[in-house]
């Protein structure tokens, strides 16, 4: 998924929105079950070739840093120069939809910067690795836990700088748009019924019953408490767009809703929190849904739309934004199962 803004209308707090975000078919989604058509997908940021969004540093495939390749070696002017010449160009001066920024390299959190030993330059460890450089640079004789801990400080606290000052930015330039970053707060998909991450094969398979993510009591509270760090970047924003992604369909229709209800409603509790120090009106939380597992080539199953799009509204989410590839452009999966179950996830509202 590419960086985007996408003109959608705001949402209304009683109501659960669905918005339509496939790229290739922006106008298939009939009237009828009150989908918003994305008329105009505008890139902004990460094109799959650049991961440019203004100055924010990358490294390519072959390890070449741009832009100081971590947040700590990043020129803070020129990337905020730059966004600033990107918003312009690209954005109308009166946007007043939902600006959705998707930055999938890094995220500030170190922990979650993990994804292969070389090469990945997705969440992936070389960005680690040369945050360490630099400080062992710097600092040739200390020891390996001195050069974790402070690269670990440097890398989470420029990243969190440099998100935060980027939704600002956005925010002062095209003030009437509610401006994001997509899959933020992040999700995770550790789901047992037993507070255990290793089920019993007799469990009941019942949303009630599952602990994911968040609400999992052997992760919930670490994870919660990222959350809780990043709260700069919740009261920057004007809404969120967290990701309830299906990684497969492996796992059960009860899985997947208490996955998807745990994002949304940490997502909630982090907006209300911001609300409430900056003494204003929530975020808005609308969470990104894909018609695709995201492993796996195939689209989800009744069940599994049923079981998202009504456990992120009954939750309390504001609504959802669908994305898939052109190969869900399909008026039969619309009118088949994508719309009764937008339908059915109102009344949970």
């Amino acid at each position: 998924m590419a960086s985007l803004v996408v003109p959608l209308l705001i949402p209304t707090a009683a109501s659960f929105e669905a918005y339509w975000n496939v790229r290739g078919c922006p106008d298939l989604p009939s009237a009828k079950w009150g989908l918003h058509s994305g008329n105009e997908t505008l890139l902004v940021g990460r094109a799959p070739a650049t991961k440019s969004l203004g100055g924010l540093p990358f490294l390519s495939e072959n390890g070449t840093a741009f832009n100081g390749g971590v947040p700590e070696a990043m020129n803070a002017t020129l990337h905020l120069a730059l966004l600033t010449a990107q918003i312009e160009a690209t954005v109308p001066a009166d946007f007043a939809g939902l600006a959705v920024l998707d930055w999938e390299v890094w995220v500030p959190n170190w922990d979650a910067m993990v994804w292969g030993d070389k090469g990945c330059t997705y969440h992936g460890d070389v960005y680690r690795n040369l945050s360490r450089a630099i400080v062992r640079s710097a600092h040739p004789t200390w020891d390996q836990a001195q050069v974790e801990a402070r690269a670990k400080a440097d890398f989470e606290a420029a990243a969190l700088q440099a998100l935060v000052a980027t939704v600002r930015r956005a925010s002062e330039l095209r003030g009437a748009a509610r401006w994001g970053f997509y899959a933020f707060p992040q999700n995770y998909f550790v789901c047992s019924p037993t507070g255990t991450l290793n089920p019993p094969a007799d469990a009941p398979d019942a949303p009630a019953s599952y602990q994911c993510g968040y609400e999992n009591p052997l992760v919930g509270a670490s994870l919660r408490a990222h959350s809780d760090a990043l709260a700069p970047l919740w009261e920057a924003s004007t809404a969120l767009f967290p990701s309830v992604y299906l990684p497969s369909a492996d796992t059960s229709p009860a899985q997947n809703a208490a996955y998807a209800r745990a994002v949304a409603a940490e997502s909630l509790r982090v907006a209300r929190q911001a609300a409430a120090r900056r003494g204003a009106t929530r975020p808005a939380v609308l969470v990104y849904t894909n018609l695709f597992y995201h492993h796996q080539p195939r689209l989800l199953t009744a069940q599994d739309l049923t079981a998202v799009y009504n456990s992120t509204a009954a939750a309390g989410a504001d609504g959802a934004v669908v994305w898939g590839g052109t190969k869900s452009c399909m008026d039969w999966y619309v009118d088949g199962r994508l719309g009764p179950a937008i339908q059915a996830a109102r009344q949970q509202h």
